[in-house]
């Protein structure tokens, strides 16, 4: 308050001095004093000026005193103060003041206060699903950690879940389906966390939900009486997840994979708990998917080395370092050959050739298996090109994943293969999983049928494993069906097989397909198959897959009296 009056006092002095040479100047420029004035004249001159000077000072006191002050306190009111703290309300002397002025600060702070709030909240919460982000989660972790380290014997758990084939999903329905899909699973948990805290009770700390990125979503379950309780809210979850996502038209399942870590059990920080839940969750999902695991450390080394060989089939996309293998199919009554399936294979660089199963699921998990199934398509639709130009029409079949089938230019890059190679469709065959193709999902089933227009034939793989429906069978765009060798290695010494592989034989044929038997390894197998009305047998009693060198060797020795005899 005293800097307030010394400034008011200085504005009033100014003020007055001001007034005086004012007044100075004025009577000179009129010619007064006509001469040099005498004692007297500059006695009452004095007088007037310091009569000028003394009113000037109280009336600019009177008019600045209350304005200054109101000023002030309206920049106590407006001035920045630490997180937490409430400014003053504005004096009522103050409003009577600069009522104008206060209601415009007014009104400014509260569009200041409305953009803060704005600024804090997306900061803290994620946009899509409306639950906390990666910020707020560190935040909300980090301050428990703290209040545990004060209860001697608590427990918490971080659960790290990673949705099952939503890139598959958001690659198929696009980024705005995949936010609703996001913003629907995440509405889901919400609930299904909520009840668990409300279960927990008061005693226990709230639960929280929140998204980290992506499809990885996190929870924070607080002060547990044991593990028991962080695994029974993953069966909890993987349950929630078994229910169907209905929107834009279609019934959409995917599953969850989801790593559980215990503090401080498993660490006691933010990075290391969401490091190893982390670690737990790829261990899930590279056990097969939608399950849980709780984290130990022997899975840091496992992880290490799936890492590793993601970053190394990275290169081997770019690298050129991939190979296409040919197995024979040949009529089961003649013996000639009439087709074959092109199988990938990894000439890594320590040499060694490895087989799709030590790769194909890291493949698929990363995204990498689109840019694979490309190179396979393409290189598939070159050599059928070639053996086109030299008047060999045999038909080479290879195997795609969902992720490709779901992608917007899976159609396109099809038929630029074949127009590339000038090879007749008919020469090139679509093989994709029963699983696959019996789901519900149209998008897959439309690209099919797109993909059959084209004259390219499509054949199920792996048939007679999964919980078909067969009245949908029906309805499917196929040309073949490929028993599985599961039924096929039994089917001399088993009743059953051979019971099921007629039933297909017989369906197949009711509905004008044609079935292919896989993984005959012996004579007597392939006997059975071909009295049971099998029309192709492929597998190690014909040929193993073999590089595309070693096929054509291969086919120029071919007798149908000589299958099987070098096998």
């Amino acid at each position: 308050m005293f800097e307030t009056q010394l400034r008011i006092r200085s504005l009033a002095y100014a003020g007055a001095a001001s007034a005086v040479i004012g007044l100075l100047v004025f009577a000179y420029s009129l010619g007064w004093p006509p001469r040099l004035p005498s004692l007297g004249a500059f006695m009452v001159l004095g007088c007037v000026v310091a009569a000028s000077a003394g009113a000037v000072f109280v009336a600019v006191h009177h008019i600045t005193a209350p304005v200054i002050v109101a000023v002030e306190k309206l920049t106590d009111f407006v001035r920045p103060r630490r997180d937490g703290d409430v400014p003053p309300p504005i004096p009522h002397s103050v409003r009577r003041t600069l009522p104008k002025l206060t209601a415009a600060i007014e009104l400014f702070k509260k569009r200041i206060q409305t953009n803060i709030d704005t600024i804090q909240q997306t900061a803290l919460q994620d946009p899509v699903t409306e639950l906390p982000n990666r910020l707020s989660f560190r935040r909300v972790v980090e301050r428990h950690l703290r209040s545990m380290g004060r209860r001697e014997g608590a427990k918490s758990a971080i659960l790290f879940i990673d949705l099952d084939r939503f890139k598959s999903v958001n690659d198929s329905l696009g980024h705005a389906q995949g936010d609703v899909l996001l913003a629907m699973f995440a509405a889901r948990m919400r609930v299904l966390i909520s009840a668990e805290s409300n279960r927990r009770g008061a005693g226990c700390g709230e639960a929280m939900l929140a998204r980290l990125a992506g499809d990885e979503f996190t929870v924070l379950l607080p002060d547990m009486s044991g593990p028991a309780d962080a695994t029974k809210l993953a069966r909890q979850i993987l349950r929630a997840m078994q229910e169907p996502f209905e929107f834009a038209g279609q019934s959409i399942v995917i599953g969850a994979s989801i790593g559980i870590c215990i503090a401080p059990d498993d660490g006691d920080t933010y990075e290391t708990l969401t490091r190893n839940a982390d670690t737990a969750m790829y261990y899930a999902k590279d056990s097969g998917r939608n399950q849980y695991h709780l984290f130990e450390a022997a899975m840091h080394e496992r992880v290490r080395d799936r890492l590793q060989l993601e970053t190394m089939l990275r290169a081997a996309t770019a690298g050129n370092q991939f190979e296409l293998h040919i197995q024979p199919q040949i009529n089961a009554e003649s013996g000639q050959l009439v087709s074959a399936e092109a199988l990938i294979r990894w000439r890594h660089p320590d040499k060694t050739l490895r087989s799709p199963a030590s790769f194909i699921d890291i493949a698929e998990d990363s995204g990498l298996i689109v840019d694979v199934g490309r190179w396979v398509i393409a290189e598939a639709a070159r050599i059928v090109g070639e053996w086109h130009s030299r008047g060999d029409n045999l038909r080479l079949s290879v195997n795609v994943s969902p992720q490709q089938i779901e992608r917007a230019d899976f159609v396109r890059h099809v038929r630029a293969c074949i127009e590339a190679s000038s090879a007749p469709p008919e020469m090139l065959e679509i093989e994709i999983t029963e699983s696959t193709v019996m789901s519900s999902d149209p998008v897959i089933v439309d690209r099919l049928a797109e993909v059959r227009a084209l004259g390219i034939s499509i054949a199920i793989d792996d048939f007679g494993t999964g919980y078909s429906n067969l009245a949908r069978l029906k309805d499917l765009p196929i040309d073949r069906l490929k028993i599985d060798r599961s039924l096929v290695k039994d089917v001399a010494t088993s009743a059953d097989s051979r019971t099921i592989i007629q039933a297909i034989v017989s369906l197949a044929a009711g509905l004008g397909y044609e079935c292919v038997a896989e993984g005959v390894e012996t004579e007597i197998q392939a006997d059975i198959l071909n009295v049971i009305g099998c029309e192709t047998l492929q597998g190690y009693w014909i040929s193993k897959p073999i590089p595309l060198d070693e096929f054509e060797t291969w086919r120029e020795a071919h007798e149908p009296e000589h299958v099987g005899a070098a096998f």
